[in-house]
């Protein structure tokens, strides 16, 4: 019969067996990472001609890091059949069977969900999560910039229609006066779309953009340098053509 001494965080076992060498003293002590039950009815040993099993009872529940201090030498051997997440039921069944590494790899998975939810990951961020919060927030900070771009053109052409429908052809006098400011506002904000299309934000290409944002600003400078069609009819119908457009793009 092999002696077996169990201390709070530690085993010690010797026994005379017949072995590769012959008949011989065994020994051997393991060191455990918590504490364990030292009470002979919470100690349970089984011996057979290849192996000798021992059931120990933690005195605290909950989940060790691993089984002993220190590595684990290749003789020992954990029992998967008794090894059960506490989340599952008695009733629960692998559909599957699973081979020893298999299992330990299931189990590796739970116990790091386990203490992300219950420990330090508590505060951390794991790549996916920080992806989708990025995505999130360039997919928010797009819906924004382009409301206030539409409702900056659309302000301008609600201006421009409602000053020709209450003055009439008066208004043709003063419209450029009273909306070139926003005009440019309008149109220096669309270098906006360069910047996205060059981080990457939108799939346009910023080449073109360019240019035609440049061209329309220089033509806002253009009209402005010539007081001479500021009340003309065809600069308002300009105005209103090309706001409407911005409007719906």
């Amino acid at each position: 019969d092999p002696e077996i001494e169990v201390k709070e965080k530690s085993l010690n076992y010797q026994a005379v067996a017949t072995g590769a060498r012959g008949r011989k003293d065994y020994s051997f002590h393991l060191d455990f990472n918590d504490e364990v039950e030292t009470n002979n009815r919470d100690v349970e040993v089984k011996t057979s001609g290849r192996h000798v099993e021992v059931t120990l009872t933690k005195r605290r529940m909950g989940w060790w890091p691993q089984l002993i201090t220190g590595d684990k030498p290749h003789w020992l051997k954990i029992d998967f059949d008794k090894w059960k997440h506490p989340d599952e039921s008695d009733s629960d069944k692998e559909e599957v069977p699973m081979t020893p590494e298999q299992q330990m790899d299931e189990m590796t998975k739970k116990l790091m969900f386990d203490f992300d939810r219950e420990g330090k990951g508590k505060n951390t961020m794991s790549l996916d999560e920080a992806v989708n919060y990025v995505r999130y927030f360039q997919s928010t900070y797009l819906l924004v910039y382009n409301v206030a771009l539409f409702l900056g053109h659309f302000l301008v052409v609600s201006e421009l229609l409602f000053g020709f429908i209450v003055y009439g052809t008066d208004y043709f006098d003063s419209f450029w006066e009273q909306t070139s400011v926003r005009v440019r506002i309008c149109t220096i904000l669309q270098y906006f779309d360069v910047m996205h299309a060059v981080f990457g934000l939108t799939k346009s290409g910023y080449k073109a953009a360019l240019v035609q944002i440049s061209g329309r600003l220089a033509m806002t400078f253009i009209i402005g340098g010539n007081p001479n069609i500021h009340t003309a009819a065809t600069t308002y119908c300009l105005l209103v053509t090309w706001f409407l457009i911005e409007i719906f793009r």
